[in-house]
């Protein structure tokens, strides 16, 4: 399970009925959201993981187009 993202921020309303975990795990974070959007983070202190690899390849972009390119959160 990955930490929920919304957890993280305190937003997160669906307490137990969350399918994704309210503990704060090094392992199980998620993907850095500006890595994906930009390529790089600068934050030294940025929790979340840095790891492409671990991002889903994304489905369209092997079929030939993704619609959302540069844009799209999946790995091309």
């Amino acid at each position: 399970q990955t930490v929920c993202t919304y957890w993280l921020k305190g937003l997160c309303m669906k307490g137990e009925e969350c399918g994704f975990l309210h503990q704060l795990d090094p392992q199980r974070m998620p993907v850095c959201r500006t890595l994906l959007k930009f390529g790089e983070c600068k934050d030294p202190e940025c929790p979340f993981k840095h790891n492409l690899e671990e991002v889903k390849e994304c489905n369209m972009y092997k079929l030939g187009f993704c619609v959302y390119g540069p844009r799209c959160r999946f790995r091309h």
